[in-house]
């Protein structure tokens, strides 16, 4: 009974979420806006267009993928998509976090204070790593010198050790009390076979309604239920380019990079001013302001979008 009550209080407190007027004026004032407030536990404008923006990004790089294997023919994202699902995310995940620690989940027996040290060390030089590779490829430094400049550049990008320690620290928590909130829950063979079964007669509709379907959900990474007939893995072989063809790869992919990065910021700009646009009790003046940056970031995203489908086309 105790983790039934535990599992509804949890769906019930994710409810709980209140937002605020969102007025662009002195810049550094708006960045401390609160976006979130959940019991008490804040989260400010800045840091939300952080978080914001890399999932805009994810889903870019995702969509920019499926474009080149031909599994769309265009980009599509709907940044006030991105946008609501990274701010449910968000309550989701501080609201399971206070329920961790309201039920003293945080107090890490030795093994897990182990584990914790474990999982953070390796989370820490991944994240090295990835930095080596992207921006310090080239570097001839080695040793502690290559690890002071690796972890110099990772505070630039806001990656810090103690940043990652709280993140894998956090994902203890979400794995404690979802353990806690199922472990009561018993599951016969029976309704296993039943559920299996349903997702099987559900991937069959699927995939015979849209042929492609079977290859979209293969190279998302999604459970697959059924196979159909007549597929058939590919193996790519791959041939290094000369020198001087991959440098101007490299150039048009930096070109690339540097104008969806330009669009995602315009479009986040946007989102963000239209929806203090929709916000009520605004005075004239902060109106006035608000529909006349509007129709700079209008130009602002069109331009963006033109300069990124110059840069698709090279």
């Amino acid at each position: 009974m105790k983790k039934k009550t535990c599992l509804i209080l949890l769906i019930a407190a994710v409810m709980m979420l209140s937002g605020c007027t969102l007025v662009v004026k002195d810049p550094e004032v708006d960045a401390r806006r609160v976006i979130i407030d959940v019991n008490g536990e804040t989260v400010d404008k800045r840091a939300f267009i952080n978080i914001y923006n890399n999932a805009l990004n994810e889903e870019y790089a995702t969509q920019q993928m499926y474009k080149q294997f031909g599994r769309i023919q265009s980009i599509n994202i709907d940044p006030d998509q991105v946008m609501q699902a990274t701010l449910d995310g968000l309550v989701r995940r501080m609201v399971l976090l206070q329920k961790a620690k309201e039920l003293k989940l945080d107090e890490l027996t030795e093994e897990e204070t182990a584990e914790l040290a474990a999982a953070t060390d390796a989370s820490w030089q991944d994240s090295l790593d990835r930095i080596k590779r992207t921006d310090m490829a080239d570097t001839e430094l080695e040793g502690d010198e290559l690890i002071a400049a690796l972890e110099e550049k990772a505070v630039e990008h806001g990656i810090t050790r103690e940043v990652v320690e709280q993140s894998e620290r956090e994902q203890m928590l979400l794995k404690k009390i979802r353990a806690l909130a199922t472990e009561d829950s018993a599951v016969t063979d029976e309704a296993i076979q039943a559920d299996f079964d349903a997702k099987v007669e559900a991937a069959k509709a699927e995939y015979e309604g849209s042929p492609d379907a079977f290859g979209f959900a293969v190279n998302a990474g999604r459970t697959v239920y059924y196979r159909p007939a007549g597929y058939r893995y590919i193996k790519q072989v791959l041939v290094k380019f000369f020198a001087d063809d991959q440098a101007v790869i490299d150039e048009a992919l930096k070109a690339l990079t540097t104008a969806k990065q330009e669009l995602t910021a315009a479009q986040s700009d946007k989102s963000l001013n239209d929806t203090a646009l929709a916000q009520d009790g605004q005075s004239e003046t902060d109106i006035a302001l608000l529909q006349e940056k509007a129709g700079e970031l209008d130009a602002r995203v069109a331009a963006a979008q033109e300069k990124l489908d110059q840069a698709e086309q090279k």
